[in-house]
């Protein structure tokens, strides 16, 4: 995964997942919603055969890194969790 920026303010950002799709794009815009303050949490796929994911994270005060950053470290916890769970089997 590459994450190229395309805008970055205090309460908005926009970036694109490059070689990531729609499993991994839809977890992640789930999880930000789950952060302080969003007021967006989306993203768009132009064309599923010639184009990459571009995301758009809007916040009304928290800073938009902070939230994106909490919202990966909850995703690495329940992926952890998960691993931890089949190893025992």
């Amino acid at each position: 995964m590459e994450l190229v920026m395309i805008e970055q303010e205090k309460h908005r950002v926009k970036f694109i997942l490059k070689g990531e799709e729609h499993s991994f794009c839809d977890v992640l815009r789930k999880e930000i919603w789950q952060g302080k303050d969003v007021d967006i949490s989306g993203y768009h796929v132009a064309h599923p055969q010639v184009s990459e994911p571009s995301f758009v994270v809007q916040t009304k005060k928290t800073d938009v890194n902070t939230v994106v950053l909490d919202a990966a470290e909850r995703l690495h916890a329940t992926a952890t969790e998960l691993k931890k769970s089949f190893q025992s089997f």
